[in-house]
Parts: structure tokens; C-alpha cells; sequence
């Protein structure tokens, strides 16, 4: 400091009309470094000296901005210096978890920034020419540098040769011991060199500059007038008058080269560079934007029109690109090493038309206008053009403030300004180049600007900062249409696809084109068609189709139900969740709402659903068949597979022995699976037909029993399902029966935002068939689960001998070729290490004429088998099983089983949620399902040709449940919206026990719990949020007193929940209290599957047993503010802290929850009410979870053509005639999966076939536990897989890599990457 007070001289710096003209704006990056492992990385002292070390070459940055007679000046006083700020401070966050969360803005407890978008008063009410905020992150793990310099005093590229030479000083400093001296090294301020760099002839404005720098204005003359310090704080307050909102996109280089060969191929421009490719896209989505924009805006934009002369005509948009004239004066360019670091850029109008800017989104012909239109501004920017703008600007001293009106009052417009060539990345302080440099969380409106870029870079990351609602139309602006490609375990129609549409884009501009046939329109809240396509015609054709937004494969959904038992305890199920109290004490029954099913049909002549089809009088007022094998939507839609009349009567049955939910409810049926298929499966197209049928028919309700397994909502059915929501429809969806397979199997449209996903919850009795054994101590009769209806039906009609064979393995458990003769007799076998049909296939081989598989835990689950298996099977209890076996050692035993035999017993699993229901979180932890209903053997209607009545078990019948509560809620709260119903659902539910553990069950499975209508409907308070996933966990000492908190090291969240009195006369008081639930797992301790996963298809949990922990070692909610007492029709905020399970290893990778259970007590009553707020969250960090799968069914491998490991893949070679595949289970959901072929020269060719997927869930252990792709000699270049080629024979291997949870896929640090062994390809 001495050293700089000495050398320092008195000088002023005449500022010139280039330094006003960006001075509204200042230059903030903040830097973050990691530390390699060094104690002395980055000191204070040494970033401190070298900071003033530096000064002693930029002494400008120590003066005072003044103005005198409409000039500007910088005047450094030695004896009164307007010295930089300089700040330091210590973050109780460790760098890894900066890193962790990408960088975040908010991933740092407090803004690392210190000052606003637009220069304004420092400490000494004055603007400061640096700030510098130096922030420690937590155990000295590393640093963010914030540094800001404003336009007043230097551009982007001064700015850049500051932080540069500080950087080099630093690192000289860090490692020299000083025997050789750092020169000095002078830079250039004096603004005169850029008047003396100008040509004496000068070209003429344009009529765009003229108005922007030429013009005058009131408010320009107002601006002029204010001092630089009242400026600069009138534009602060604007921008927190209309906030903006800051966004990071990365753009690819595979994108820019694409649109970039668009561009050239249309021949409107012979040469574009990516800035003008980057330019243009900015424009378009920005305009777009804008375009959008509510009446207040539009009134604002009039008005501010009014009051200067409009830069724009009417829907024109500005894009104001910003262009330094160094590199175009040729004794700028000759000065250096000497450089010039002053103001030296100035803002370049581009103006196009905002229609043309919109259609850019769907026309590669609009597209390449607008890019044309950027570059031939630029190149028409010469030093004639300079000198012209350089006396408009030195004319008038307030032509600045002019230009600054005109584009404050300019709405339509983006300024755009490129800082990737300035090398930020090369700051070095000599501990490491910066890991990311970031802009300001908020800047100014409407501002763009291309972010500095590190060394190999795939692309750029630009900044956009406009006002939120623009924002929120440009990330739901896909811009470019895409093919989105499926994963192969997922079922498409073949040459089938979902074509999106632009909004104002007609149908007909996919008619006509050769090979492409469209096979239905849909014109609802989902605009676009479903098109077939011939063998020659690729996806990306279509997508390339002028007016289209997103292509999707045709995807083909199941049924989510199975087989299950009679039963007839409907009243008890109704008791239990509330129902029955809502139909007698309330008198509710559905009556005046209206609901609609998507589902097989129904069979409408049916006594219990009202023998009637769109009659006077008749429950079935609206539908339609939407099937692949009608013939018109218009045909009756007559149920053939029975699933569809099974859900109709949970929902509506009107007689005694099927009591419906909502009996008096108005119902449509929109039938979409075919009688044809053995699997009764339909498709995207026929779905998204249906749904907008029954929104067009205004219904109510959308009961949905169907799904795909992705956790995923990125597709078009959970699209459109959320639409419908946001419309005010209630949509009700299965989650899924995948639970045999584990965590993070929700199906979509389940996981769609706003969606009821519905978990499944088994009925308390069970009536069903029955066996009778003949042992030698007399006759036992046994409840029996027939196995699924693809297997003949178990009735064996005289006594048959009953064994328990051994396999090869010398196993009961029949997993490998049984030994002993089976002919004539039924096999008993254990159930476990391997499938049904496996068991029941090896006894068939065996000449067994029935198979009864006994559990190897406590309940009865749902059985089925493969359609190989052609013999009867049968699922017995634990106990029964253990029974019949040990009768069985001790000598002869006999069974029968007579049709129609029946048998009630009380269900071991009652009440509990069922085995094969699927579980959440989804991708990104949100939690679901939502909600839980009977749906485990649940007797009901059937088709009066199948029998009339039957039990089915699925998420399929718990769904429609779900939907026939909606309309008794809607009946007694008609205008009641669905947000509304989500939460009261969600908060009135009750909790499921887990008979095996205490607790109840895990979140992730139950949702808010067992759905209880009744309580629902009388429901006098509300809360918001309904649930808590938690998926930002932070690892931090908060200080809260309490032993549990003070003495650990755990992630913890904290979240405030509103609650809401809505009784209009009584004050309520709050007490709260917590309910810790399972914490569930899908691995062992040794980091593999779970075999009791793999054998059982049943997860761990913890606590296996309640009281073998302390209580204070389960999840904890701690209320730690709010007011307990609410005034009637007010709120209150209750902050709860939320840890995790105590002691739990991070490695076993476990997931934990709860519920805060708000107990709730009028004044004047008694009796408390409970309302429940679900959370549920994983105990550590998602982003370094292994996505690939893990032993004994992971990692990747290549296979031969029966899908068996190649064990020694350095001796394989493919040739044309060679099948071979890489199989990848993946153990968690990937944004993206990629897998690609690298060359001997460890050069990447392309993609493989099917190797590019986005949006892809885990691997289903109990369906497709592998995702299979073929490896051969052909790859494509190309995502999309549009442009492929053959490889030259060689040596290569597959590079396949997978987005870990909440990575940035400009990051390649969070991919996992596996690669295979090297093979050969051959001719």
C-alpha cells in the first residue's frame, strides 16, 4: 500500500462520448477457484498485495468520476483517493457442495455480489471503479472472487486485462522470491487515442443509428442532467421496479454447426459465424418472449412510445448488438503492446420484424433471414462507420443519455454482447484457472450476453436476463424441433409418431408430404397429429417439416392391474377410508360431476352401471372408441378385455353388491386399448386422442389407469396431463405396479405436474379360492391366489399327490432343471433367487400338472407367469406353505381344488400398501404418488360375457377410487379447484403402518397416506405446501438448540408450511408433532442389489426394528417458528427443520421420510384434528450416486445374441454376420445416456444405434432389467440418428456415458463414463 501511495501521481482522464455510451451498465463476474489441497491457497495477504500491486499499472481505478459542463472526467487526487472496495468474507459452505450444486447463485449462503446491475454510490457516496469481494469458502476448500468494474471507466476487454494482469501478478508474487523484478507494464487511458484512431471521412447513419444516436429526447436530457452517482441509482430503482430474471443456457457446438448449415444451405448467407448463429437464436427467443407480454405491457410500451421518438415501427424488434472498435481501427490495433483499455464499444441496431423473428422457431428459411440480417450488419461495421458514430457520440456530450432513453423506453429488444474471447478463463492467481466464472443472479432487462469459455469447451453458455414471464416462455420455448428417441426397453408402434405443432402452425403443413400419412388430429389443449410413416422416411424429416415443434415416437402403455381374488368387503373398504361416512352421514353420492375414463371400454349394458348408453336417465352421458380397431370414435365402446368395467364400478356401481364411490356420478368412457392384443396395450396416439375428447366433453375428473415406467414427465401424455390441470381439470393417474423392481419406478403420466398419482393399498379381507389338502392327520382347507389369467384356471378335480421336488442344485426352490419325475403330480416349491414363471417352467419340464409356489415372508402377493407356462399355478402363505411341506416330509398328501370354491379369511397384509405397487421419488426426488386407496383384490363389476363380477389388484383399481372421491369432494365444495383437492387429499390422509417395522410407511410409497374422504370434506383449514420433497439438502451447523442438531454433521433442510384457518368464526390453535416413517434401500451394505431385493422383491428398511434404535436417531422435524394461535380466516407460518436418520451410512444409499402431523383445535372444541404434511427426501447427495448399474446385475457389458456376457472381449471380432450388444442396467433415472463408438485413436465416430436417449428411467428388475443396443459397424453423427454412416474395419470400443441426478449437461464431470474392452470390426 505504501509502495501505491507513493508512485501514484494527480491526474485527470477526459472520458469520452465511447465511455458513456454503455455506462448505465457495470461488469460484475464472480470467480470460483478450488482448492487443490494447498494451505496456503489464495491468502489474503497475497491476493491483497497483488491486488495493489496491480493498481500501481491502473491508477485510473483510484480516481473520482466527476462531470463538469456536461463533460466527463475521472480525477485521481493522490491526496484524496477514491480507493477501490475491498471486501473479504468467510462462507460456512465447503466448496464441494458449491460445486455440487453447479454453481448455483443461491448455493452460497449470501449474494457473493456487493454491488447492482448499474453503477451507483459506494461507502463514500461515490461510484467506485473496482469492487472486490473476496468470499472463503468453508475449511479453506476454495474461493469465489467477485470482481466488478464499471463502464465507465473500461469495457469488457479492460476489464479482462485487469483481471488478467492481477492474475499474473498473483502467480509471480505466489512463486518468485523476488530476486527478479516484474516490469511494470503501462497501459493506455487517455481517451484521445481512439479520437486520433479515427479516419477524416466518415459514411453516413443509417436511419437505425441516426435515431439512436443522433436523436434528442425529454428523458434524455433528464438523464444527461443527473450526475452519474443519481443516474445510476434512478436505474437501480427501475430495475427493482420490473425485476428481471437470470438464466444460464448452454448452447452445443453440434447445435451452432447444425443451424449454422441450415443457414448456409438456404443460400440468404454465404458465411455466418457463431456469434451471428448465437445472435440470431437470442433474438428469436427473447421476441417471442416479448411477444407474449400481458395488456399492462403492451399500455406501458404505448406509453413510453409517447415519450421520446420510437426507435421501432410498430412490431418491430431491436436486437442491439454490441461490437468493439478496436479490432476495426488499424492504430488501435498497432499500439500494443502499449494497449488501450478505455471504453471502446458501442451497440449496433439490428431490427426485424417480431413475426419474422417467431416464425424463425419452425422456419429454417425465417431462421437464416435473421442470421443473414445480424451478419450483414456486422461486416457493414468498418472505421468510416466508426468515425461516423464517433462524432454523433462527441457532438452532443448528452447523445449518450439519448441512446440510454431510447432503449429504456424500447420494450422490444435485446441488447447481446459476446465475452468468450477474452480469456477469463486464463486467470491463474497461481493456484489453478477459475473451475467457473458467472455473472450477477439478476442484471439488467432484456440483456444477453455470451459467457467467457473455458479451454475445451463443447459450446457456450449464455446469459439472459428479462423480466419472469418473458423468461418463463423462453425455457418452455424448445425453439428447434427435435425427435425425442426412447430407450429400447420401451414398447413404440413401429413407424408411428406424436407430432407437435407450433401454435399458429395448420395441420395441413404435414399433409402431402411423400411417405407421411396422418392418423389423427388432435386440436384440443395438445395441437398437433399423430402421422404414420413409410420405411424410407426418418423422424427428422419430419421434424424438419416447416411448422413442427417436437416429434415422439408412438409409445404403447399397459395396464396397470393383475389378476386378484374375489372379494366382497365393500363396506368395510368404504369404512376405512371415509366413504361410507360421506354417503350416510353426508348425504354425498357424485351426483352433478362428471367423469372421465380412459380405459378398455365398459360393458354398458351391465345392471350395475345402469344398462344404458347415452340414454335419458343414464350414468353414461359422453365417450367414444378411440381404439386402433375401431372403426369410428362415434361406435359404442364396448368392453372386451374387462378391465375397463372392473374401474366403472369401483367408481359408480349402483347396486348393493358393488358399491361404487360416486354412484350418482355422470360418466364417459373413451375406449383406447384393442381387443386384439393379448396384452392389452394401446398407444400415445390413442391416448392423447381420448384425453382431449373427454376435455373437450368438459369433464370434471380424467381417471387414467395406465402408465409407462420412466419417472420422467418430459413426455407427451404427462404433458398434456398437465395442461388439463392447469385448465382446472382433476387428473387422476395410476402409479404404477412396478414395486417388485424397487425405488424410483412411478410410471408417467403419474409424475406429471399437478397429477393425483394414486399408490395402491391391499383390502383387508380376502375371499377367494380355496385347496383342500389331505395329509395324514385329516383335511386342511387353504386360501389360494390362482395365478394370472394367461394359465389355465387351478381346479383339479380329483385328490393329486403333492411334492417338493429338488433341483440340479440339490434346491427346493426349483431354479435349475428339476431331477425327480413330476408326471401326474403338482409341485410344491418355495418361493425366492428367481422368478414365478422360472419355478413354474422347471416343474412343467418336469411333467408337474400344477405348480403351488408357498411365500418366503409374511402375506400373499399376486402371482404371474410368462406365457410359456401352459400348466395351472397357484401362491399360498408362508405359514399354509411351511404346513403343506412339513406334511408332505412326513408321508402321503393330496389336494383338490373345485371351481367356484370359495373361501374368506382375514388378509395378512389388510390395510398395508401393496407389494406391487410402485414407489417414487421421480427423476429429480419429487415425491410421489400423491395419495393411497384400496387396491389390492378389489371385487367389482366385470363383463357380463366374463363372468359379471371379479376381483383385479393394481394401482389400476385404487386410481379410480381416488376419482370417485374427487367427485364427492366437488359435489360438497362445488367450486373447489384442483390444487385444492390435491392438498386437502394429501393432508387428511392417514398414515400407513408397516406392520413388519412400527413406523409408517415410507412417503415414497404411501404418499400422504390412505385417502379419507370424509375428512377431506369437512376439512377447515388449509395447507400449503401439501408435501416436502427434499432434493436441496445442505450439510451445516444451523445452530439450533438441541442436543440432536448441535453434536451432528447431517444434511438438513429447512421449510416453512402456511397453514390457513378457513372456519369463518373459531380461532384455531396449532400443535405439532412428528411421525418418523421407514427408511427404504435398494442396496446391500457392500454397495450391490439388495438380494433380498432381487429374491423377494422386497426392500430393506430401517429400522428392521423400532426398539432396537434410539428414537432420537430416526428422521427429526423440529418446529422453530410460528404462531400457534390463528384468528379465523387468517394464516400463520410454522418453519420446521427437517435431518435426516441418524447414523446411517451415505454409502447404503438410503431413502428416509416422514410426516409433520399439525394438530389442529378449535376454540370451544374438545377433539383435535390431524392434518399430515408428507416429506420425504435421500440421505446424502444424489449427484454422486453411481446411475449405472450395480452388481450382481450391473455395470455394462457386451453380450452375445442370447443377451450372455462375451467374457474375453479383446478377442472379439464383429462382422456383418455377427449379433452383439451392449446391455446397461442403470440403477437410477438419466437425463441422458449416450453410447458412442471410439477408434484406435481414441477418436469418437458416432452414436450406436438406439445410443442417444433422453429422459430415461431406471431399469425395471421384475420386466426389463437391461437396456440393450446393438454394437456394429454402423453410427450416427447426430442425436437424432438422421445422418449415419459405416465404419472402416479396425479396432474400436464403446464409450458410454450417463448424466448423473441434477447434473448440467455442459458439464462433462457429471457424466459417468464406462467403456468397454477393445474389439475389432471386420468386413
Amino acid at each position: 500500500m505504501d509502495l501505491f501511495l507513493k508512485n501514484i501521481k494527480s491526474q485527470t482522464y477526459a472520458l469520452n462520448g465511447w465511455d458513456f455510451i454503455s455506462a448505465f451498465a457495470n461488469i460484475p463476474f464472480t470467480f470460483y477457484f478450488k482448492n487443490p489441497g494447498q494451505s496456503d491457497f489464495m491468502s489474503s495477504s497475497l491476493l491483497r498485495a497483488s491486488f495493489l500491486r496491480t493498481l500501481q499499472e491502473f491508477p485510473i481505478l483510484a480516481g473520482h468520476l466527476v462531470v463538469r459542463d456536461n463533460r466527463g472526467y475521472i480525477v485521481v487526487d493522490k491526496n484524496n483517493l477514491n480507493m477501490p472496495e475491498y471486501t473479504e468474507s468467510q462462507s460456512c459452505i465447503d466448496y464441494k457442495f458449491v460445486e455440487a450444486g453447479n454453481f448455483s447463485w443461491d448455493a452460497l449462503p449470501h449474494p457473493v455480489s456487493t454491488v447492482n446491475a448499474a453503477p451507483s454510490k459506494g461507502t463514500n457516496a461515490q461510484i467506485k471503479l473496482v469492487n472486490v469481494n473476496v468470499v472463503r469458502l468453508r475449511n479453506n476448500s476454495g474461493v469465489a472472487l467477485f470482481v466488478n468494474m464499471p463502464h465507465y471507466v473500461v469495457d469488457g476487454y479492460g476489464y479482462a486485462v485487469f483481471v488478467r494482469r492481477w492474475a499474473e501478478v498473483c502467480m509471480w508474487m505466489h512463486g518468485n522470491t523476488y530476486e527478479t523484478e516484474l516490469p511494470l507494464r503501462e497501459y493506455v487511458f487517455d481517451r484521445a487515442v481512439v479520437r486520433d484512431a479515427m479516419p477524416t471521412d466518415m459514411l453516413p447513419l443509417d436511419d437505425a443509428c441516426s435515431r439512436m444516436y443522433g436523436g434528442s429526447s425529454t428523458i434524455g436530457h433528464l438523464l444527461a442532467w443527473m450526475s452519474p452517482e443519481t443516474r445510476g441509482d434512478v436505474l437501480v430503482t427501475g430495475t427493482k421496479l420490473m425485476p428481471a430474471d437470470g438464466h444460464i443456457f448452454h448452447v452445443s457446438c453440434n447445435t451452432i454447426n447444425e443451424l449454422r448449415s441450415r443457414v448456409e444451405q438456404t443460400g440468404l448467407a454465404r458465411r455466418v459465424s457463431d456469434n451471428d448463429v448465437l445472435a440470431a437464436m437470442i433474438s428469436q427467443s427473447v421476441a417471442q418472449g416479448v411477444h407474449a407480454k400481458s395488456r399492462t405491457r403492451r399500455i406501458f410500451s404505448s406509453l413510453m412510445r409517447s415519450l421520446t421518438r420510437p426507435l421501432l415501427e410498430r412490431n418491430d424488434f431491436l436486437s442491439l448488438i454490441i461490437v468493439d472498435a478496436r479490432p476495426r481501427l488499424d492504430k488501435l490495433v498497432r499500439m500494443a503492446p502499449a494497449k488501450y483499455v478505455g471504453g471502446c464499444i458501442t451497440g449496433v441496431p439490428v431490427i426485424n420484424s417480431t413475426q419474422t423473428l417467431i416464425a424463425a422457431a419452425s422456419s429454417d428459411k425465417q431462421f437464416s433471414a435473421i442470421t443473414s440480417s445480424v451478419r450483414a450488419v456486422v461486416d457493414s461495421v468498418s472505421d468510416k462507420y466508426m468515425s461516423g458514430i464517433d462524432y454523433a457520440l462527441n457532438r452532443d456530450p448528452a447523445c449518450f443519455a439519448h441512446s440510454l432513453a431510447l432503449s429504456i423506453t424500447t420494450p422490444e429488444k435485446v441488447i447481446i454482447t459476446n465475452q468468450s474471447r477474452f480469456g477469463l478463463y486464463e486467470c491463474d492467481f497461481g493456484f489453478g484457472a477459475p473451475k467457473w466464472i458467472t455473472p450477477m443472479a439478476t442484471f439488467l432487462t432484456n440483456f444477453a450476453s455470451v459467457l467467457p469459455v473455458g479451454p475445451n469447451h463443447d459450446g457456450y453458455h449464455v446469459y439472459l436476463s428479462v423480466e419472469k414471464y418473458v423468461m418463463n416462455d423462453i425455457l418452455s420455448n424448445k425453439f428447434c424441433a427435435r425427435v425425442v428417441q426412447y430407450p429400447s426397453h420401451i414398447r413404440v408402434k413401429r413407424n408411428s409418431y406424436i407430432v407437435q405443432l407450433h401454435p399458429h402452425a395448420h395441420a395441413r403443413c404435414v399433409h402431402g408430404h411423400p411417405g407421411i400419412s396422418v392418423s389423427h388430429h388432435f386440436d384440443g389443449m395438445f395441437h398437433g397429429v399423430a402421422v404414420s410413416v413409410g420405411d424410407s422416411v426418418h423422424p427428422s424429416q419430419v421434424a424438419n417439416i416447416e411448422g413442427v415443434k417436437a416429434v415422439w415416437p408412438n409409445r404403447v402403455f399397459s395396464l396397470q392391474y393383475l389378476n386378484g381374488t374375489t372379494n366382497g368387503s365393500g363396506e368395510y373398504l368404504h369404512q376405512a377410508t371415509g366413504v361410507l361416512q360421506a354417503h350416510t352421514e353426508l348425504g354425498l353420492n357424485g351426483a352433478g360431476v362428471k367423469i372421465g375414463i380412459i380405459d378398455t371400454g365398459v360393458d354398458y349394458t351391465h345392471p350395475d352401471l345402469g344398462a344404458c348408453w347415452k340414454t335419458d336417465g343414464c350414468p353414461w352421458q359422453y365417450g367414444g372408441n378411440y381404439a386402433s380397431d375401431s372403426r369410428s370414435p362415434d361406435d359404442p365402446p364396448m368392453d372386451c378385455v374387462g378391465h375397463g368395467t372392473h374401474v366403472s364400478g369401483i367408481i359408480a356401481s349402483r347396486e348393493d353388491r358393488v358399491k361404487g364411490v360416486a354412484p350418482q356420478a355422470t360418466l364417459g368412457m373413451y375406449r383406447v386399448f384393442t381387443c386384439s392384443s393379448e396384452s392389452a396395450d394401446t398407444n400415445d396416439a390413442n391416448v392423447i386422442a381420448a384425453m382431449e375428447a373427454a376435455f373437450r366433453d368438459g369433464h370434471d375428473i380424467i381417471s387414467m389407469s395406465l402408465g409407462s415406467a420412466t419417472a420422467w414427465e418430459e413426455d407427451p401424455v404427462a404433458v398434456l396431463a398437465s395442461k388439463f390441470v392447469d385448465a382446472g381439470v382433476v387428473m387422476v393417474v395410476a402409479n404404477g405396479n412396478s414395486g417388485a423392481s424397487g425405488l424410483l419406478t412411478a410410471s408417467t403420466p403419474a409424475v406429471g405436474r399437478g397429477v393425483i398419482s394414486v399408490g395402491s393399498v391391499d383390502n383387508w379381507n380376502i375371499t377367494s379360492a380355496r385347496a383342500i389338502f389331505t395329509t395324514h392327520t385329516g383335511q386342511q382347507s387353504v386360501l389360494i391366489l390362482p395365478s394370472s389369467a394367461l394359465t389355465p384356471p387351478f381346479v383339479i378335480a380329483n385328490d393329486t399327490l403333492v411334492v417338493a421336488p429338488t433341483d440340479k442344485a440339490d434346491s427346493a426352490l426349483a431354479c435349475t432343471d428339476i431331477t425327480d419325475d413330476l408326471s401326474g403330480k403338482v409341485a410344491l416349491i418355495q418361493r425366492g433367487e428367481c422368478s414365478f414363471s422360472d419355478k413354474a417352467l422347471n416343474a412343467q419340464n418336469a411333467g408337474a400338472v400344477a405348480v403351488i409356489i408357498y411365500n418366503n415372508v409374511d402375506g400373499m402377493i399376486d402371482m404371474a407367469f410368462d406365457s410359456n407356462v401352459t400348466i395351472p399355478g397357484a401362491f399360498i402363505s408362508m405359514h399354509d406353505g411351511r404346513m403343506v411341506a412339513k406334511s408332505v416330509q412326513n408321508g402321503r398328501t393330496l389336494v383338490r381344488a373345485l371351481k367356484s370354491d370359495l373361501i374368506t379369511v382375514a388378509s395378512p397384509s389388510g390395510g398395508q400398501m401393496s407389494a406391487f405397487s410402485s414407489l417414487g421419488p421421480t427423476a429429480e426426488l419429487g415425491l410421489v404418488p400423491l395419495i393411497s386407496a384400496p387396491g389390492g383384490n378389489i371385487f367389482s363389476t366385470y363383463p357380463q360375457s366374463m363372468g359379471s363380477y371379479t376381483s383385479l389388484s393394481g394401482t389400476s383399481m385404487a386410481t379410480p377410487y381416488v376419482a370417485g372421491a374427487v367427485a364427492l369432494l366437488k359435489q360438497a365444495r362445488p367450486g373447489i379447484t384442483a390444487s385444492h383437492i390435491r392438498e386437502l387429499f394429501v393432508t387428511t390422509a392417514r398414515p400407513v403402518v408397516d406392520s413388519s417395522t412400527g413406523l409408517v410407511s415410507n412417503p415414497y410409497s404411501s404418499g400422504g397416506g390412505l385417502i379419507n374422504i370424509y375428512d377431506a370434506v369437512r376439512a377447515r383449514a388449509r395447507i400449503n405446501p401439501p408435501l416436502l420433497s427434499i432434493n436441496n439438502t445442505r450439510r451445516e451447523q444451523p445452530g439450533l438448540i438441541n442436543d440432536y442438531i448441535r453434536h451432528i454433521n447431517a444434511y438438513w433442510e429447512i421449510h416453512t408450511v402456511a397453514v390457513q384457518n378457513t372456519d369463518s368464526a373459531k380461532p384455531m390453535r396449532i400443535s405439532l408433532e412428528h411421525i418418523a416413517a421407514n427408511s427404504l434401500t435398494m442396496f446391500d451394505k457392500n454397495g450391490t442389489l439388495s438380494q433380498q431385493l432381487l429374491t423377494n422383491q422386497t426392500m430393506p428398511t430401517w429400522p428392521a426394528n423400532t426398539n432396537a434404535v434410539p428414537a432420537n436417531t430416526l428422521p427429526q422435524v423440529l418446529g422453530i417458528r410460528g404462531n400457534t394461535f390463528v384468528l379465523p380466516g387468517r394464516s400463520t407460518n410454522i418453519t420446521v427443520f427437517i435431518a435426516p436418520p441418524l447414523g446411517l451410512p451415505e454409502s447404503e444409499r438410503w431413502f428416509y421420510g416422514g410426516f409433520i402431523n399439525l394438530k389442529l383445535i378449535w376454540d370451544g372444541e374438545t377433539t383435535a384434528s390431524s392434518h399430515v404434511v408428507p416429506y420425504a427426501g435421500f440421505n446424502g447427495d444424489m449427484r454422486k450416486l453411481s446411475v449405472l448399474g450395480s452388481a450382481p446385475i450391473g455395470p455394462p457389458f457386451l453380450a452375445d445374441s442370447e443377451l450372455a456376457p462375451i467374457e474375453d472381449v479383446s478377442d472379439l471380432t464383429i462382422s456383418t454376420d455377427t449379433e452383439v450388444y451392449l446391455a446397461v442396467a442403470l440403477d437410477l433415472p438419466t437425463r441422458i445416456f449416450a453410447a458412442t463408438m471410439v477408434d484406435a485413436t481414441n477418436t469418437t465416430r458416432g452414436y450406436l444405434t438406439l445410443g442417444y436417449n433422453e429422459y430415461v428411467g431406471r431399469t425395471l428388475l421384475d420386466e426389463a432389467p437391461y437396456y440393450v443396443i446393438p454394437v456394429n459397424r454402423t453410427v450416427f453423427h447426430d442425436p437424432q440418428m438422421t445422418n449415419s454412416s459405416e465404419l472402416d474395419a479396425g479396432s474400436y470400443h464403446v464409450h458410454l456415458k450417463v448424466l448423473r441426478p441434477f447434473g448440467d449437461p455442459a458439464r462433462e464431470s457429471d457424466f459417468q463414463i464406462w467403456d468397454s474392452d477393445t474389439f475389432k470390426l471386420e468386413d
